[in-house]
């Protein structure tokens, strides 16, 4: 099977910097893009995908009065979606957005106060099947942060949002190979509404800087695809519903300058992320959730040569719902070399790199496709990029 594909998109991006009334800065963003791909049965066309849609958003961003700050704004969104063919899970579909937004910020002294909101309306329609459905969400989250001391962070953020399903979520009904599953949507799906709260501390101790994240999301109606046991078209048949759910993890950083080597700067990063995620009231596990992860690098710089090196660990994947089979864990090590031959102020380099370098099987729990799909094994890409 064969994908022909065509895109044409065209983004503007601007700023006004001349203060008007409570404002000083204005900034516009649009774009326009175009897409379609045919897949190709050899050389009968199998499934044609149309993907046509625009965006803009304007955000007015306000004086400073004293120790307040802040900035508003509109944002447009409108997607027509179409796929034909035998595999079309989805009927053609328009999407259309409309949001508006404020964020009012306050610091004194070491104390730092976020406020936001957001209300977005959506109206999606399916003509075809005579489906249609409006939605509108708010979402509002509060931060405090403080400095302790010097080069210390502490920050806490509470958060409430809404979100509309997707048109996939609404009105699927066929088979959708890229998740090899027969996918059904539910058209009487309500707003996923989450309620969290995360917490950040950030350090910065002589060479050696870390950040510690962590989070806690309690979901109502979390929109999930679940299999039924059924099976159509000799695919297993997947739904789209709303469960309670709750998520919750962190993820960790560790930052070091090293030493110094003749022209070069080493420094060395740590990383480590973690989630969990559950179905209330005795549902099991939320499917295609990650492993604990972490990726250990090292790295190399002088003004004409980067030498970078990463190991990736990925572990044991068994806190899986019913429907899953675990996912055995991996190391991915990954090495680059970066040649900028004018310097670090030139617009030309070249860059040499090495993914998979062991040739390990590695496969991602978050995938569909796992069990018969891995990732890539060893693969080696050069590059040339020049900036004028």
């Amino acid at each position: 099977m064969r994908i022909d594909l065509e895109q044409d998109r065209f983004d503007l991006m601007g700023e006004l910097n001349t203060p008007f009334l409570i404002f000083e800065t204005v900034k516009i963003r649009a774009g326009y893009a175009d897409y379609i791909h045919q897949e190709l049965e050899g050389a009968e066309i199998g499934t044609t995908f149309k993907n046509e849609g625009y965006e803009g958003r304007i955000e007015l961003l306000e004086k400073e009065f004293g120790n307040f700050r802040g900035a508003s704004g509109v944002q447009f969104k409108h997607r027509d979606f179409e796929a034909i063919g035998d595999e079309a899970f989805t009927p053609p579909n328009i999407t259309t957005q409309f949001g508006v937004f404020t964020v009012r910020e306050y610091e004194t002294g070491n104390w730092h106060v976020q406020l936001a909101g957001r209300y977005e309306y959506t109206d999606i329609k399916a003509n075809s099947v005579n489906l249609s459905r409006s939605f509108g969400g708010y979402s509002v989250s509060a931060g405090l942060g403080v400095e302790p001391k010097e080069n210390l962070f502490f920050g806490i953020n509470l958060l409430r949002t809404e979100r509309p399903p997707a048109p996939e979520e609404l009105f699927s009904d066929g088979p959708h190979l890229a998740t090899n599953a027969f996918e059904i949507g539910d058209p009487d799906l309500g707003m996923e509404i989450a309620r969290g709260v995360d917490v950040s501390l950030h350090g910065e101790f002589g060479r050696v800087s870390a950040t510690v994240n962590g989070f806690y999301t309690d979901y109502k109606d979390f929109i999930a695809l679940i299999p039924n046991g059924a099976e159509q078209d000799g695919l297993p048949v997947f739904e789209f519903i709303a469960r309670d759910a709750v998520f919750k993890g962190f993820e960790v950083e560790v930052d070091a300058d090293l030493f110094s080597l003749g022209a070069f700067d080493v420094t060395a990063r740590a990383q480590v992320d973690y989630v969990r995620a559950n179905f209330k009231n005795g549902g099991g596990d939320v499917p295609r959730i990650p492993p604990l992860r972490s990726i250990l690098g090292m790295e190399a710089t002088s003004s004409h040569l980067d030498l970078r090196g990463e190991v990736e660990i990925a572990s044991r994947q068994n806190k899986i719902a019913a429907i899953e089979l675990p996912t055995d864990g991996y190391t991915l090590v990954n090495l680059a070399a970066t040649w900028r031959p004018g310097g670090e102020d030139s617009g030309l380099s070249v860059q040499l790199r090495a993914d998979n370098v062991t040739n390990e099987e590695a496969r991602l729990h978050t995938s569909f496709l796992k069990d018969v799909a891995p990732l890539p094994g060893r693969n080696i890409k050069l590059t040339l990029r020049a900036i004028f």
